[in-house]
């Protein structure tokens, strides 16, 4: 209990009550130690809690083994970071994978893009694809379901109730069901070739 003080106002203590040590700021200002050099905090043994250099990085240890360090750029984490909230400006994986536990929500005040270089971008159900959206050279967009012989479904909600508006039987080549009427305001129905086309009347 004995203290050493420094201060007119006894600003700075050091001490040791009996159970703890202590360095105990207690006036104006900041608490500063300088270090021209590197600053290192360490167990009695020599195992690190932390070390800086001066112009240069602060690592972060855990049972000596880094964790984080400070970057030039920013930080630099090893092992995983579990966080109750994340803001980031910009954000760049270098995993090929993004995984969550349970539902994953993309909540954008803006726009959602997708941007894929190669022009895929595929649907899959346990790691199976199931769906692409493609766009090949010539610019044409491509909407492919694909598992073999599955249909596809245009549904909506009419009046509360879900209905298949329309479908395509991929097992019969494609053949379109529609559930009610179709209606073509202007123009014929063709029927024949893309290049030589028939003219269905109905009356």
């Amino acid at each position: 209990n004995v203290k050493a003080k420094f201060g007119a106002g006894d600003d700075l203590q050091i001490y040791h009550d009996g159970n703890h040590s202590y360095i105990s700021d207690t006036g104006t200002g900041s608490l500063k130690i300088k270090s021209g050099a590197g600053f290192d905090l360490q167990t009695t043994t020599g195992e690190n809690y932390l070390d800086a250099v001066e112009n240069g990085a602060i690592n972060l240890y855990y049972d000596n083994s880094r964790k984080l360090k400070t970057t030039s750029t920013g930080v630099d984490v090893t092992g995983t970071v579990t966080a109750d909230g994340l803001v980031v400006d910009t954000m760049t994986l270098d995993a090929a994978t993004l995984t969550a536990t349970g539902d994953f929500t993309v909540d954008a005040l803006g726009d959602i893009i997708l941007d894929a270089e190669n022009g895929n971008i595929y649907f899959k159900d346990g790691g199976v694809s199931i769906l692409e959206i493609s766009n090949d050279n010539s610019g044409d967009v491509h909407i492919e379901s694909l598992v073999s012989n599955k249909d596809m479904y245009l549904r909506g909600n009419d009046g509360g109730s879900v209905i298949n508006a329309v479908y395509f039987d991929m097992s019969d080549a494609g053949t379109a069901v529609f559930n009610n009427n179709v209606l073509v305001p202007t123009g014929n129905v063709g029927i024949g070739t893309a290049t030589t086309l028939g003219v269905l009347t109905i009356k």
